[in-house]
């Protein structure tokens, strides 16, 4: 037994009343009882005498009752004799100088035909004049990823703008050119798109299915939401032209399309919102908080948190219900969560902006990511001549355990730190972490934790078989079998 029981690094907490212990170093989520979450508490340093002082005169507690709870912390390595120090798993690791550049969203089109008034791209110009990429720096940028990742036998690329259908012969040209590729080297590029929708025509639809390209298409909810941002340039509503040409792009593709939501101030209800758009056919929703200066009238401030938080909660439960009824749920916000939790990874980075992923813009010019096109305190070299000395080199130090806020954070190896361009937006420097987006963070990673372990409660198998690749998941098995 230990004289003076300190506790690991840990996060302790309670959800709907149900008290947790979440380890940090290790990932592990122990649900535990009131006693042994109020017992955990007590390990400062205190002697074992002093706790079990403490838990009989404060909580009532018998005193080998409170030395087995004791026991059982110190199996589960949650207490040590000795205080504990915050420890970063990146110290004994020696990260490299560069990374190979597997995948690449081409600015096909620094334009755009809609308005959308939270668009940190500026119209689609990213703060420029409105250009279009040529096909002679597409292509050499299909090159570039060749030659800078030649043993890479997977690439990606996005095309994305502004609009990319506003440069849509260039994106026909750059796909033969990927195609012809594959033929000559048997490696594979998967691509894909972002588009707003408002251009998508049949011949586009039929090209893009026939050549397996992926489309998420930017859409914040039924009419009267999605219009209240997502504004043509004359500033009439963007939701009738783009949802006449994506009803035929669901029905052509059996809903397996993505829908992006961006959550803004002026309707905070993710749920209806969510369910509105999978109600419209679509087979994966992905909702992202807005990013916007505070003062515009849509920013989400932080007095909002708890709103989202409970609309995160909503969500959460509507989840569970449906997996444990076995019907298929589109809203994507825990998926991931869940797998991180069920596998422990670790991400020491939140993304692989500037290490294995890079956007380039119409001139060719590299950048840390799509969101950093035109800022040239982040560009990172060009397709012609390569990646300018030392800017990977910059961007790999700026792992989790680096950057200034994050280092005693609880959630550090779950969000990895958050978003480059938020902590350059709102911090001026890649280490950085911004207060507002951390807390918002944190309210989701706690309620992925409590979806995680009432799923586990209910059946131990069933995050295994629901994160299962395609054909072997929890939805193709026979219902008896849950």
């Amino acid at each position: 037994m230990l004289t003076h029981p300190y506790i690991v690094e840990t996060h302790m907490f309670k959800y709907e009343n149900k008290p947790f212990i979440f380890e940090v170093i290790g990932q592990n989520l122990y649900d535990v009882d009131e006693d042994t979450y109020n017992i955990a508490q007590l390990c400062d340093g205190s002697s074992i005498d002093t706790i079990v002082q403490i838990a009989r005169d404060k909580y009532g507690l018998d005193n080998e009752y409170t030395k087995n709870i004791l026991s059982d912390l110190e199996k589960n390595k949650l207490i040590m004799d000795q205080k504990a120090h915050i420890f970063h798993r990146t110290e004994k690791i020696e990260f490299p100088d560069k990374m190979p550049i597997y995948a690449l969203a081409l600015h096909v089109a620094h334009d755009c035909n809609l308005r959308c008034l939270y668009c940190y791209g500026s119209g689609g110009s990213f703060g420029g004049p409105r250009d279009y990429m040529d096909e002679k720096t597409a292509l050499r940028s299909i090159d570039f990823l060749l030659e800078n990742a030649p043993d890479e036998l997977q690439y990606s690329i996005i095309f994305f703008g502004g609009e990319p259908l506003m440069n849509y012969d260039l994106i026909k040209k750059v796909t033969e050119y990927c195609r012809k590729k594959e033929k000559e080297t048997g490696k594979v590029f998967n691509l894909g798109m972002t588009t707003n929708g408002t251009l998508l025509n049949d011949e586009m639809m039929e090209y893009f299915d026939k050549n397996g390209i992926t489309i998420g298409i930017s859409i914040d909810g039924p009419k009267e939401i999605h219009d209240q941002c997502r504004k043509c340039a004359d500033g009439s509503g963007s939701f009738d032209s783009m949802f006449k040409n994506v009803e035929k792009l669901l029905e052509r593709r059996d809903g397996k399309v993505t829908a992006r939501i961006t959550l803004t101030r002026k309707d905070l209800e993710m749920h209806k919102i969510t369910h509105e758009v999978e109600n419209m056919g679509f087979k994966k929703v992905n909702v992202a908080l807005v990013e916007a200066d505070e003062n515009t009238p849509f920013a989400i401030h932080k007095e909002d948190l708890e709103v989202i938080n409970q609309e995160y909660k909503i969500i959460a439960e509507e989840m569970y219900n449906a997996i444990i009824e076995r019907r298929k749920f589109y809203t994507n916000i825990f998926y991931s969560h869940l797998s991180m939790l069920h596998n422990k990874n670790i991400m020491f980075y939140n993304c692989g902006a500037g290490r294995r992923y890079m956007a380039v813009a119409p001139d060719g010019s590299l950048y840390l990511c799509h969101r950093f096109a035109g800022m040239e305190n982040y560009k990172m070299g060009d397709v012609f001549n390569g990646i300018l000395p030392g800017t990977q080199k910059n961007v790999i130090n700026a792992h989790v355990d680096a950057r200034e806020e994050c280092q005693e954070c609880w959630a550090r190896y779950i969000c990895g730190g958050g978003c480059f361009y938020n902590s350059v937006e709102k911090g001026g420097s890649l280490y950085k972490s911004p207060n507002f987006y951390c807390e918002s963070y944190k309210c989701l990673f706690e309620t992925s934790m409590y979806l995680y372990w009432k799923l586990n409660s209910y059946d131990p198998t069933i995050v295994e078989r629901l994160l299962a690749p395609a054909g072997e998941n929890y939805y193709d098995e026979e219902a008896t079998n849950c």
